[in-house]
C-alpha cells in the first residue's frame, strides 16, 4: 500500500505528462495472469527480482511491471502503454543513426584508402614504373626518384644501390667484351663496330678521309717456336704499345684482330696513313725486339697493307682491299707497306 500511495494518481499523471506515455498502477487480483510474455529485464530497483511482461497489440505495446510487497508477494502491476508511433519513430531514428554511422564508416574507409594510396600505393606504383623503364631501356646509370622517410624510401635506396652496382658491372663487361685481354687494344668485335660507324660517317661526309692499315707480324710462328709463347706475348704487348702511340687522335682506333694480326683505323688521308705506318715501324724498331729467324736485320718486323675508303663501297669491300694489299706485302718479301 505504501508503493500505491507513493505512485498516487497525481504522481502517475505527472509521469505520463513528462514521458508522453500512459501509465497506471492497479492492484493485481489474486490468480490474474499478466498479459503477454515475460522478458528478461532487471528492474529490481522498482519491482524486486522477476521478469517484465510485454504484450504487443496493433496500436500499442503494453509493458507490465509486477510490484511485490515486503513479503515478496505480487500485489500490484504498473502498466505502461507504449504507442506504436513512438516505437516507429524510435526505430526510424535508430535507422537514421545507423545510416549516418554507416556513411561515416564509409567516408572514413575511403579517406584511409586515399591516404594509403597517396602514401603507399602511388609511390610503389611509381617505383615499379621507374624500375621497369630502367630495365626496358637498359639505362642502368639512372636512379629511381621515390622520396620520403619510410620503408618505401629504404626500398628505393636499396634499388638505387643495386642499380649503381649493375651499372658498374655492365660498364666493366662492355669494356671487356670489346677489349683484347692480352694487349688492351680493341678486339675484332669492337673493330667491326667502329669500322661500320666510320663508313656511315664517311658516306655522309664525302670529303672526310678514312684509311685502314692491316698489320701482320712477320714470321711470328717461328718467333714463338724459338723464344716461347711467353716471350711472344711480350712482343705482342710491345707492338700494341706502339700502335696506341700512333693512333693518338680520338677518332683513330688500334685493334688486335687475332693472333699476330692488327689493324689501325685512321681518320687520315693517304699521306697521313703512310706517315703513321712509317712511325709505327720506327717505334717497333726502336724497341729492338730480336728475331733471328726474321728479317735481314735480326729484329721483329711488320708487313702492312693500306687502303683508302671510297664513297661507293661497303665496309667489307674496304676491308678486303686492305687485306689484299697486306697479302701483296707478304708476297713481296715482308717488312714493307703495300697499297
Amino acid at each position: 500500500m505504501a508503493i500505491a500511495e507513493w505512485l498516487s494518481p497525481a504522481v502517475m499523471l505527472a509521469v505520463a505528462r513528462r514521458s508522453g506515455l500512459e501509465s497506471k498502477l492497479r492492484l493485481l487480483p489474486e490468480g490474474e495472469v499478466l498479459p503477454g510474455l515475460p522478458v528478461s529485464l532487471d528492474f529490481q530497483a522498482l519491482t524486486g527480482d522477476g521478469p517484465v511482461w510485454m504484450d504487443e497489440a496493433p496500436d500499442w505495446l503494453l509493458i507490465s511491471w509486477p510490484v511485490q510487497d515486503l513479503a515478496g508477494e505480487l500485489v500490484a502491476v504498473l502498466e505502461t502503454r507504449w504507442p506504436r508511433h513512438i516505437q516507429q519513430r524510435g526505430q526510424e531514428l535508430l535507422r537514421r543513426v545507423q545510416w549516418v554511422l554507416l556513411g561515416l564508416a564509409v567516408a572514413l574507409t575511403l579517406g584511409l584508402l586515399l591516404l594509403a594510396d597517396r602514401l603507399v600505393v602511388a609511390r610503389l606504383v611509381r617505383l615499379r614504373r621507374e624500375l621497369g623503364d630502367i630495365r626496358e631501356q637498359r639505362k642502368w646509370g639512372r636512379q629511381v626518384t621515390v622520396q620520403g622517410q619510410d620503408e618505401i624510401t629504404e626500398l628505393a635506396g636499396g634499388a638505387n644501390h643495386l642499380l649503381g652496382v649493375i651499372a658498374s658491372q655492365v660498364h666493366v663487361l662492355e669494356r671487356l667484351s670489346q677489349t683484347d685481354a692480352l694487349t688492351g687494344l680493341a678486339n675484332r668485335r669492337c673493330f667491326g663496330e667502329r669500322l661500320e660507324l666510320a663508313m656511315r660517317q664517311r658516306q655522309r661526309r664525302s670529303d672526310a678521309s678514312l684509311s685502314l692499315l692491316l698489320i701482320d707480324v712477320d714470321h711470328f710462328k717461328s718467333y714463338n717456336d724459338r723464344y716461347g709463347h711467353h716471350q711472344g706475348d711480350l712482343a705482342l704487348q710491345a707492338l700494341a704499345a706502339c700502335l696506341a702511340q700512333v693512333a693518338r687522335r680520338p677518332e683513330d682506333l688500334a685493334a688486335r684482330l687475332g693472333g699476330e694480326e692488327f689493324a689501325l683505323l685512321l681518320t687520315a688521308d693517304r699521306s697521313g696513313a703512310q706517315h703513321c705506318a712509317t712511325e709505327l715501324r720506327a717505334a717497333l724498331a726502336a724497341r729492338g725486339i730480336a728475331h733471328e729467324g726474321g728479317g735481314p736485320g735480326g729484329l721483329l718486323t711488320l708487313s702492312m697493307g693500306l687502303a683508302q675508303a671510297a664513297s661507293d663501297e661497303s665496309s667489307d669491300e674496304f676491308y678486303q682491299r686492305a687485306d689484299a694489299a697486306l697479302y701483296r706485302a707478304k708476297a713481296a718479301g715482308r717488312d714493307r707497306l703495300m697499297e
